[in-house]
């Protein structure tokens, strides 16, 4: 009935995923200008900061409503219970060098984000 608020109402399993599709994607329209889309590179620990970056509550919480509306994945379940500060000290990490210069090393990269967490 809102973004917040639901409704229990007995349909057939099929009116479910329609009306369960509908509402993700309508959650998805309204909040498509907070979720561009990754970018397709597999040097993942490169600083980049030429490109917006989804937010990570509004995903996270797109990810909750498909949850609770019967949706199940390896990435959906993966995104409930994601931490969107985590991604946010990743996020801030990567941001903070110019691309192709800086590297961070591996090893490294989960404990900065950690110490970055702490702050929060």
């Amino acid at each position: 009935t809102s973004e917040s608020s639901f409704r229990t109402t007995r349909v057939s399993p099929m009116e479910q995923f329609e009306l369960g599709y509908r509402q993700v994607w309508l959650y998805a329209m309204r909040h498509y200008p907070l979720m561009p889309p990754d970018p397709k590179t597999d040097a993942k620990l490169f600083a980049n900061s030429n490109r917006a970056k989804a937010d990570e509550h509004t995903v996270c919480e797109m990810a909750r409503l498909a949850y609770r509306l019967g949706f199940r994945s390896t990435e959906i379940e993966g995104l409930v219970n994601r931490s969107p500060d985590r991604a946010i000290a990743h996020a801030a990490l990567l941001q903070a060098r110019k691309p192709g210069i800086f590297r961070y090393d591996p090893h490294i990269f989960g404990l900065l984000v950690d110490r970055i967490i702490e702050c929060f």
